[in-house]
């Protein structure tokens, strides 16, 4: 049994959660995606996601409603992202491999506090340093299926299912 998000109002939220704000992480997840969705920024200078699960949305830079970090489609492809816990600034990366709608796939990100990677069902797809502590005091709730501000408020959202997520420290 899977989660199943229809793209227009469907969600799972999980409040602040602060033992998810994470300087180092894992976060995979078996998914399909049966539509576009739709998507929603990371921040200045981060990606247009269509959410799978994350902690956080563009908000405001700089601050401790700066997104932790974002996993989901970046148009067809898996893409990743968090906003820095000195700067700000955004430390987005993107795969390579087209995701089919239809299809289940095994979609991880990691990052281990240099360098991000991306798996499609157990390769690496993309790879990028980013050498940042990520926003892990970040206020904004963690959200399956959508991105969730500081506010709880959604503005994105998943349109398709998502199986066995995890996250890891």
């Amino acid at each position: 049994r899977a989660l199943s998000f229809d793209g227009v109002d469907d969600q799972i939220a999980m409040g602040p959660a602060p033992d998810l704000g994470l300087a180092e992480l894992t976060i995979e997840a078996w998914v399909r995606r049966d539509g576009t969705g739709k998507p929603g920024s990371t921040g200045k200078g981060g990606l247009s996601l269509v959410p799978i699960a994350g902690k956080g949305r563009g908000e405001e830079d700089g601050s401790n409603v700066d997104c932790n970090y974002a996993f989901g489609f970046f148009g067809d492809v898996l893409g990743a992202d968090f906003e820095d816990l000195e700067t700000g600034a955004n430390h987005p990366v993107v795969g390579k491999t087209a995701i089919p709608k239809g299809e289940w796939h095994h979609l991880a990100a990691s990052y281990d506090g240099t360098t991000w990677r991306l798996y499609v069902d157990g390769e690496l797809d993309a790879e990028k340093d980013a050498n940042a502590v990520p926003r892990n005091d970040s206020i904004q709730h963690f959200a399956i299926g959508t991105m969730l501000d500081s506010a709880a408020v959604a503005a994105e959202r998943l349109h398709g299912s998502v199986d066995e997520l995890r996250v890891w420290s």
